[in-house]
């Protein structure tokens, strides 16, 4: 038996292909979900933004952060010196954040603050439903 790069067990190797093939599905899985209803484009609040491209309804599953599970000793010490803020708080002391910048990319999920916020959290998950109906073409922000 052997093992490709990707930790495949094959009985027989692939080759070069296979594992280049393999490596490169992997790296470009989206850690994050965001709403097909939307699109991550320049923002005037800060840097890129999420946007509605067709209209969301209240209570409807518009982001879901992804990446590893953390403790806040873990985000202060290794991640967020490097990283800096990417973190979700799922818990007094659990966080869900990227843990290298490949994957700080893949868990983006561009909601800028707003003091009059369209997004908010789903009770004890890292959902974020639409809090109120909107239209296409508006902007996704989040509370604090």
């Amino acid at each position: 038996m052997q093992r490709c790069s990707g930790g495949c067990v094959n009985r027989r190797s692939r080759g070069a292909w296979h594992k280049r093939l393999y490596t490169y599905s992997v790296r470009m899985i989206p850690l994050s979900y965001l709403s097909p209803k939307t699109e991550v484009r320049d923002s005037k609040i800060h840097g890129r933004g999420l946007f509605a491209i067709a209209a969301i309804a209240k209570d409807e599953i518009v982001a879901a952060k992804g990446g590893h599970i953390v403790d806040r000793k873990t985000l202060q010490e290794k991640i967020a010196p490097r990283l800096g803020p990417v973190e979700i708080q799922i818990d007094y002391d659990l966080f869900i954040a990227p843990v290298s910048d490949e994957e700080r990319q893949l868990s983006m999920l561009y909601s800028n603050h707003s003091c009059n916020p369209n997004l908010g959290l789903a009770e004890r998950l890292p959902l974020w439903l639409c809090a109120t109906s909107v239209p296409a073409k508006s902007s996704r922000t989040i509370g604090q």
